[in-house]
């Protein structure tokens, strides 16, 4: 069995929730991945999700290139477990429904 040790801290970029906050941050992750891989430190890329929801107008994709490398990894995870909520639901405002109307 192998053990591999991380010694070099990440990158670290903080999201909190707000609109296109997640794909403001992962386009800064690109760029900074892109034309500064020099500063990118041996630990890689961390995204730290701040806790609350996360509401998204569409999908957030991923490519390959999205994930770094095994020699400095792209990780994204919430800041304390359970709390970042990532979702596609649209809020809905309550109706007032008559159920004893006849048609």
């Amino acid at each position: 069995m192998t053990l591999t040790l991380l010694l070099a801290a990440a990158t670290v970029f903080h999201v909190s929730p707000g609109p296109g906050a997640l794909g403001r941050v992962q386009q800064q992750v690109r760029t900074f991945l892109r034309t500064s891989p020099e500063k990118a430190k041996a630990g890689g890329v961390e995204v730290v999700l701040d806790d609350g929801v996360y509401r998204l107008a569409a999908p957030l994709g991923f490519t390959a290139a999205d994930g770094g490398t095994p020699e400095r990894p792209v990780v994204w995870r919430a800041a304390h477990r359970g709390q970042a909520v990532l979702s596609g639901a649209v809020p809905v405002e309550p109706v007032a429904v008559d159920w004893t109307a006849e048609p």
